[in-house]
């Protein structure tokens, strides 16, 4: 600390920094400049913790009051009001709540807590429904996490991936090696106890399938690997729960591996709980879903559709495949004979379903048909919402395979059907009028669209065939994008989910 000061030099001197000889009353350096000497200066210090007080004309009274405002919540207003001695006054206020302050946050205290408010951070920030749209039961994991480990490694491992592939990362490396082992040991530690046929580690075996699926591009797949394993444990446990909400979305999430299981291990349909092959196939009550709730009468039927022919595709392609094989034994003439007017009749209801829903999207609005100078038709189709889109093409390709199948038939024994061809030939024009706006929807999603376009290709035109080329270049370059070390990927976007639609449908 300083001491108090022992020099008596005037003000001026030391303002200028130079000796004073402190000759008073006029010191020698202020007489010959010609200033007033100020005199000494004091050597006493006062030391007070009060804050100065203002002597000027501009000296204020000031007076303040406090109100309590009555209500639920406790708020002070507090009031200040400030006069001038000129006359002058101006006044202040401030609110402020009494009550404690709560925060409206819960502490993530725990593991599966942080992982579940990642999850729905993610899902609230999704302004499409894009990767969404085909895992329906997400918004009903947060809740399931704390009740199973291998969940919990399988969100987290699916948050990561979501994280990584938003971030733009290189193909090869969205799915981390780390997050991906880890969800693979609890796994297999659930499998081995008590939890190993409960919901959350159906959930758990989906949604490892499904991120490797949208995320795990430039790799090579297991997709039949995981498809084995949830048919397994589906068989096992046998039934689905209509009271859980989960339960009912995997069943509906995993009917085509189901089926394509049942195919190829059983070699037979499927025969366990009809329910999990008829669940309801979507919330129909949602507009923001579809576009608008004036569908609801047309979505009905449309749902009812493509929900009921799961049952039916199985048994449809193993009856074709065995003709094709002994087309002229007697029990598959038996077959053939029953299959074609099944066949024909779920492309007639079919058709009558899209006519309908077509015309009452369009006068809606839900549904545009465009000019569109790309493509072949000079005409594409604009949808309002994805949803709308995947169950109009669900539609359009439930119609093709069965004409497919039906003209493949009429080859076989000698009497190509021309009607049913050049029917075929229209539906696939339809299907490739929604092509542009496949190319607007993320690129993981598009893909998966894209997949039953590949029973279409017969019948393009040059034009359309180098469409679907584009798109597919255009997909591959951007999952495929910076690849290290690789000459070539596994497969095209299209190729990969070609496989896996097949396998699904029980077909190598």
């Amino acid at each position: 600390m300083p001491g108090v000061t022992r020099s008596k030099a005037c003000q001026c001197c030391k303002r200028r920094k130079i000796k004073c000889d402190e000759k008073w009353p006029t010191c020698s350096p202020c007489k010959r400049t010609k200033l007033e000497c100020p005199g000494p200066s004091t050597v006493v210090k006062f030391v007070h913790d009060t804050q100065a007080q203002s002597t000027s004309d501009s000296d204020q009274d000031s007076c303040s009051s406090e109100i309590t405002a009555v209500g639920s919540n406790s708020v002070s207003l507090h009031m200040r009001k400030i006069v001038h001695r000129q006359g002058g006054s101006y006044s202040s206020f401030r609110i402020r709540s009494t009550a404690p302050r709560i925060s409206t946050r819960p502490k993530l205290t725990t593991l599966s807590d942080r992982i579940a408010a990642r999850l729905v951070s993610h899902l609230d920030r999704s302004q499409e429904y894009g990767i969404t749209l085909r895992l329906g039961y997400l918004p009903f994991l947060p809740q399931r996490i704390s009740h199973s480990a291998c969940l919990r490694d399988c969100v987290a491992l699916f948050c990561a991936a979501w994280s990584n592939y938003r971030g733009r990362w290189q193909a090869g490396r969205v799915v981390t090696m780390s997050n991906y082992s880890k969800a693979l040991r609890t796994l297999r530690n659930t499998l081995r106890g008590d939890q190993a046929l409960s919901v959350e580690t159906l959930a758990a075996m989906t949604l490892l399938e499904r991120t490797e699926a949208l995320f795990d591009w430039g790799q090579e797949r297991c997709s039949a690997i995981h498809a084995h394993g949830i048919g397994h444990l589906i068989t096992k446990k046998g039934y689905v729960d209509m009271n859980d909400e989960l339960d009912v979305e995997l069943a509906k999430e995993n009917r085509g591996l189901l089926l394509g299981y049942w195919a190829t291990e059983c070699g037979k349909p499927f025969t366990g709980d009809a329910r999990i092959i008829d669940a309801p196939e979507a919330d129909i009550d949602g507009g923001e879903f579809w576009g608008t709730d004036e569908l609801k009468p047309y979505l009905e039927s449309a749902l009812a559709i493509t929900g009921g022919s799961y049952g039916s595709w199985t048994q449809w392609l193993q009856d074709a495949e065995g003709i094709q094989q002994d087309p002229f034994g007697s029990e598959m003439l038996d077959r053939a004979t029953c299959l074609r007017p099944q066949l024909s009749h779920a492309a007639a209801e079919t058709k009558q379903c899209l006519e309908s829903l077509m015309e009452s999207t369009l006068d809606l609005g839900t549904l545009t048909r465009e000019d569109d100078p790309d493509s072949a038709s000079g005409k594409s189709y604009g949808f309002k919402t994805a949803a709308l889109a995947q169950l109009f093409n669900g539609l359009l390709m439930l119609r093709l395979v069965s004409l497919r199948i039906s003209y493949d038939l009429s080859v076989i024994y000698g009497s190509p059907d021309t009607e049913l061809y050049s029917e075929y030939q229209e539906v696939c024009g339809n299907a490739w009028m929604c092509i542009s706006y496949l190319r607007k929807l993320d690129v993981s999603v598009s893909a998966a669209f894209l997949g039953p376009y590949s029973a279409c290709i017969e019948a393009s035109s040059e034009k359309e065939m180098d469409a679907l080329q584009s798109i597919i270049k255009t997909m591959d370059s951007y999952l495929d994008r910076g690849l290290v070390g690789t000459e070539e990927p596994a497969h095209t976007a299209l190729e990969s989910e070609n496989i896996y639609a097949f396998q699904s449908l029980g077909i190598e």
